[in-house]
């Protein structure tokens, strides 16, 4: 008698197939996808379904939030670059990511840079 596989087992070979599938180029997947799910339509179905959700991810966070949100970067009078905060001057933008902004800043009565966030 063979033993049901458990949801945990179900998992791991979902997970295995996944890891597989996304580590081979897009035009070689159907051909991988119908060898290792053969005679199971389900477990083809929940990996495909994890692929698209991979695609629709792709590059989450390779921009900061509003510009995700709004679907473009914030006006140019939302900036920083050359505004005064506290004693600081901002003095250009260092980068985005998905959860802000970095600035240059100088505090002209110090001599000194900080980076950093700042508001």
């Amino acid at each position: 008698m063979t033993a049901t596989p458990t949801a945990r087992d179900r998992w791991q070979r979902v997970e295995e197939i996944l890891d597989e599938t996304l580590d081979m180029p897009t035009s070689q997947r159907a051909a991988f996808l119908d060898e290792a799910c053969a005679g199971d339509p389900q477990l083809r179905a929940e990996v495909e379904e994890l692929l698209a959700d991979d695609e629709e991810a792709d590059g989450f966070m390779e921009s900061p939030a509003g510009e995700t949100l709004l679907g473009h970067e914030a006006p140019p009078e939302a900036r920083l670059e050359g505004r005064q905060l506290g004693p600081y001057r901002v003095e250009r933008r260092v980068a985005a990511g998905g959860m802000g902004v970095v600035y240059e800043a100088r505090d002209p009565s110090a001599s000194r840079v900080g980076r950093g966030p700042i508001a």
